[in-house]
């Protein structure tokens, strides 16, 4: 299974809504996903496949910032955006 495959069945099984994914082969490998969930703001995963980053944005009027960056993720970078967002839904941070 790739990496992206994996992102969007983690992101699905944790109880997200996926609204868009997008992988991009010819870029590194990168891909973004866009993520919803009740009660909560858009957010934002993207790979980095060139430089290994992931990163989760929030839109906030028309743009999307970065709200937290991975450098050089790890494999379980993924697992850590959702722990952090499945944190966040539930009122622990």
């Amino acid at each position: 299974m790739s990496d992206f495959a994996k992102a969007c069945e983690l992101i699905a099984g944790a109880g997200f809504t996926i609204e868009e994914a997008y992988y991009q082969g010819r870029r590194f490998g990168s891909w973004t996903i866009e993520i919803s969930s009740e009660g909560s703001k858009p957010r934002l995963i993207l790979w980095d496949g060139r430089d290994r980053w992931i990163i989760l944005q929030t839109q906030r009027a028309a743009e999307w910032i970065d709200e937290w960056v991975i450098r050089e993720a790890q494999s379980d970078a993924i697992e850590q955006v959702i722990a952090r967002l499945t944190h966040e839904r539930l009122g622990l941070i």
